[in-house]
């Protein structure tokens, strides 16, 4: 009998091996080019069908079109069902308070806090007005319109996911295949969830944007010279600074592009020095007004930086970098205090031996006698896979533990995973099927479904967040006017993601609620749902109770409680139960703030309050 794949033809068949794809061909390409003819059914149904080599041919003719396809593809269709969601947690605040504004509003942040005090009732040190203009621009559009703003998170998504293909293409070296293999499995890694599915999370897009941007011009930049390029990098590192402060950054990312890929650093030193100038006097004058503003030079919270810059920093920075990497992995958020024991201690001897790698690489590029070869896959291998994480990984000190903070980071991840794969076909180590069709389809496929828990867990709590919100309006619009509407539900979701923390009083004024209905009540929640601090929550409390109390028509107290997240809101009224009323007034005669929001927590049944 002939070998599977051979032709008969009266002698001995012999099978010919399967040849390795062309360098910079398409790994999916040389699959279609290996393809087996349409059957002869289909050809005759349809005789339009492009032939096998017509579509080998086609693919070949616009490898650039096909790679930027599965890009967009990776990074828009796991996210299309977002676009149904609604509004959570914090968005209401956020995109309340820029509703209305004057069309330079946005330009007043540069030196002052982008986030109103009306949001969370206290000046929060940050100064980000880029992505103040996107709420500015959402709210122009279509103010209470949930769409567009997940609309907006989705085309963010979609740009870095471009941006890390041309950094894999041009900065990498990468073919068409690889280079798309590894922005698509940036688009689609469980880590990004939060940040296209949570609209208060479109910082880290934002901010990756232009720090991308800004680093793939100072490469262009470098090899090709152009004070306009130079001045691109400088105008959106500037960028990059005004919509995160994490993008400080790119100066330590520039210095070990040019010492780990260039591999000139040392050579040409004093240049280097002088193009460096510009970007540490920008750093350091952002970092300047910073302390101007807020008195302190970075951190969300400044108590929690001063904690963690201490003599454990190094332990620290070691667990952070594994719970962000299970994170990455998962899309679950996982804090540094759960770490078992068993891995805390090899965590915390991490950074020794990052530092060990980088030193042992650092010492081989410095030899003359090493390949040329040799040393540039070492040092792209050791910029994306360890530099490049590092570098990224230092901001998250003076914050909490978060997967949409490793967005940045990732970007070293997938171009690494890239370069292996590009190395291993390119060098014959596998073939285009044993690599090119698990790696390309499977790994994606894996991710893709990883992706879709904590996707799906954001898309849920906004289905509940609208339901909670739709049920208090239709209370509010039966009630008697006066009436005291009392309410608990939980801060987050099933799945981790945020329900209703901190959304009120935002999520019942305009334009998430009619004005006729958020006048026509009082309103109580359980501390947990409120905006502010707790000194705030409790004045804003007792004054509501005060109200209805003093109305002459003693209007009733509707009790409207979500536990668990999913259940069917439990509805409570005065007029049935004639004790809630006085179970009121004695929740307001509590002494404290917090002996306040204990009473009232049990007034709603909160698990928190009984325990449970």
């Amino acid at each position: 009998m002939p070998l599977l794949g051979s032709s008969h033809s009266g002698s001995t068949a012999v099978s010919e091996p399967a040849a390795l794809p062309e360098p910079g061909v398409p790994l999916s390409l040389a699959a279609a080019a290996t393809a087996p003819p349409l059957p002869g059914r289909l050809r005759q149904r349809w005789p339009s069908l492009p032939s096998r080599d017509g579509v080998a041919r086609t693919l070949s003719a616009h490898p650039l079109a096909l790679a930027l396809s599965v890009v967009v593809a990776a990074a828009v269709l796991p996210y299309l069902s977002t676009l149904r969601g609604y509004f959570i947690a914090e968005d209401f605040g956020m995109t309340q308070s820029f509703i209305g504004k004057p069309w330079w509003y946005w330009l007043t942040l540069f030196t002052r806090s982008w986030v109103d005090l009306s949001v969370q009732g206290t000046e929060v040190p940050e100064l980000r007005p880029l992505v103040a203009l996107t709420y500015q621009l959402n709210g122009v559009l279509g103010p209470g319109q949930a769409a567009q703003y997940h609309a907006t998170n989705i085309l963010l998504h979609l740009a870095n996911a471009l941006l890390v293909f041309v950094v894999a293409r041009r900065v990498a070296g990468l073919s068409y295949a690889a280079a798309a293999l590894s922005a698509a499995l940036f688009a689609v890694l469980p880590s990004q969830a939060e940040v296209g599915a949570w609209i208060a999370a479109r910082v880290e897009s934002m901010a990756a944007l232009f720090y991308l941007a800004s680093f793939l011009a100072y490469v262009w930049w470098r090899q090709r010279g152009g004070w306009w390029r130079y001045g691109a990098t400088f105008g959106l590192f500037i960028l990059a600074l005004f919509s995160k402060e994490s993008a400080i950054t790119l100066l330590g990312a520039l210095v070990a592009y040019d010492f780990l890929v260039q591999q000139d650093l040392l050579r040409r030193l004093p240049w280097r020095l002088l193009g460096y100038l510009p970007f540490a006097a920008l750093t350091g004058g952002y970092l300047w007004l910073r302390f101007q503003v807020f008195s302190e030079p970075l951190s969300q919270n400044g108590s929690l930086f001063q904690d963690r810059l201490t003599l454990q920093t190094v332990a620290t920075f070691g667990s952070l970098q594994v719970v962000h990497l299970y994170m990455v992995l998962t899309g679950r958020t996982w804090a540094v205090a759960a770490l078992p024991g068993p891995l805390r201690w090899p965590a915390h001897r991490l950074p020794f031996l990052e530092a060990a790698v980088l030193l042992l690489v650092a010492a081989l590029l410095l030899l003359p006698w090493v390949p040329r070869g040799v040393r540039s896959g070492l040092g792209k291998l050791t910029f994306f896979g360890l530099a490049w994480w590092l570098i990224s990984m230092v901001p998250l000190l003076a914050t909490y533990e978060s997967p949409r903070h490793a967005y940045l980071a990732t970007v070293g991840l997938v171009v690494t995973f890239g370069l292996v794969l590009d190395r291993c076909v390119r060098s014959g180590w596998c073939t285009a099927r044993a690599w090119g069709v698990i790696n390309t389809v499977w790994l994606i496929v894996l991710a893709t479904w990883t992706l879709q828990g904590p996707v799906q867990a954001w898309n849920l709590a906004g289905a509940r967040s609208r339901a909670i919100l739709e049920t208090l309006q239709a209370q509010a619009a039966q009630a008697p006017p006066g009436t005291l509407l009392v309410i608990g539900a939980p801060g987050e979701s099933i799945g981790g993601a945020f329900l209703w923390a901190w959304a009120l009083p935002h999520a019942f004024r305009p334009p998430y609620t009619p004005a006729e209905l958020s006048g026509r009540v009082e309103l109580v929640a359980t501390p947990n749902l409120w905006c502010c601090p707790m000194d705030q929550w409790a004045a804003t409390t007792r004054q509501a109770i005060a109200a209805w109390a003093r109305n002459p028509n003693q209007p009733p107290v509707l009790l409207a409680t979500w536990y668990p997240a999913a259940g069917a809101p439990h509805l409570l009224s005065s007029a049935s139960d004639p004790s809630l009323r006085q179970r009121v007034l004695d929740a307001a005669s509590a002494a404290t703030p917090e002996e306040l929001g204990r009473r009232v927590a049990q007034l709603t049944g909160s698990p928190a309050a009984t325990g449970h």
